[in-house]
């Protein structure tokens, strides 16, 4: 879904039989990878009132994608730090 606001728009998975809206919320998203975790503060997303999906924006995974790439990165030893 992308869409900069989605707030009280119909929930594209159950509008046609719960007639869901979706509300905005900010959550602490934990992404999980390889054993390790990584918390996201402040992350926003639009969650059905009815139904209970939840969906994100495009602002958002712009926001935290590099973020997500860096932590796999950084589990993957990729980023690496030389000393002088």
């Amino acid at each position: 879904v992308c869409s900069s606001d989605l707030n009280g728009d119909p929930c594209p998975m159950c509008e046609n039989m719960l007639d869901g809206k979706l509300e905005q919320k900010t959550i602490t998203e934990i992404f999980k990878y390889k054993g390790k975790e990584k918390e996201i503060y402040d992350y926003a997303i639009f969650k059905c009132n009815k139904c209970n999906e939840s969906f994100v924006d495009e602002q958002t995974i712009n926001k935290t994608e590099p973020i997500i790439r860096d932590f796999h990165r950084k589990v993957d030893e990729l980023l690496r730090f030389k000393n002088k």
